[in-house]
């Protein structure tokens, strides 16, 4: 005879990674650590949050989950790798435990929703005919050292929109893919009235203690207080541009 057993327990979230320039869900196998975390990738290619150490009284609470720790005050670090190299690696943070209240549901933190979390493209990374493909070298001023995971943004001048970011890999070198540039657009000088180029700051901001994985989001909340640089190019749809940044490292 055939025993049937029923397991109960419950999930603390789940991760979902995306494409950093099109924000599309990747459907591939990735390498996720965490010192105190586990995961299971499920067949949507979400990585569920099956256990964390600090968190154990959760995974047993049904159909409750426990009062203590409160929302959000745990924090939990988790590396992820793509083992194909196409996605560069990086750190990032979650805060545990999500809000398990359905009448919350459309708020961020909600256990209802997937965390999102952005993967940057490697330089080699295939980039389509109409992106702007903007490859950048980011050194140490002075010495040409290359600076690895500083964050790069693209931002618009004329409204201080941010259109892409970027990171560098372990040469300094960092593919900034920026989709969504139409190929003519409305001037916002007075010269004429339709353009195909759009002016764009491109910023690299540099953390010298982060590490050879580095933890984007971390870097751009601190970017008041650490190293950048930045220069003035003007992009276009279809163009690919290779710049220089250095940067001024105590």
């Amino acid at each position: 005879m055939t025993t049937l057993e029923r397991i109960d327990r419950r999930v603390l979230g789940a991760i979902r990674f995306l494409d950093a320039t099109t924000y599309t869900p990747l459907v591939r196998d990735l390498i996720l650590s965490s010192p105190v975390a586990t995961f299971l990738r499920n067949r949507r290619s979400l990585y569920v949050l099956s256990a964390v150490h600090t968190l154990e009284s959760h995974g047993n609470a049904f159909p409750a989950p426990p009062a203590s720790p409160p929302i959000g005050s745990v924090s939990v670090e988790l590396a992820v790798r793509d083992p194909q190299e196409m996605y560069l690696p990086r750190r990032c943070r979650l805060h545990l435990p999500r809000n398990p209240d359905p009448a919350a549901a459309g708020q961020p933190g909600s256990f209802f929703h997937a965390i999102d979390i952005p993967l940057y493209p490697a330089p080699t990374a295939k980039t389509s005919h109409n992106w702007v493909s903007l490859y950048a070298s980011v050194m140490q001023a002075g010495t040409g050292n290359p600076l690895v995971g500083a964050l790069l943004r693209v931002i618009r001048r004329h409204d201080s929109q941010i259109l892409a970011r970027g990171l560098t890999d372990t040469r300094g070198e960092a593919l900034v893919a920026v989709s969504g540039i139409p190929v003519t657009t409305w001037d916002e000088g007075t010269a004429t009235v339709l353009t195909s180029e759009v002016p764009v700051t491109v910023e690299a901001i540099v953390d010298p203690h982060a590490g050879p994985v580095a933890d984007p989001d971390d870097i751009e909340t601190r970017r008041d207080t650490l190293p950048l640089n930045a220069i003035d190019v003007t992009v276009a749809a279809r163009r690919r541009l290779a710049i220089q940044i250095p940067v001024t490292v105590p």
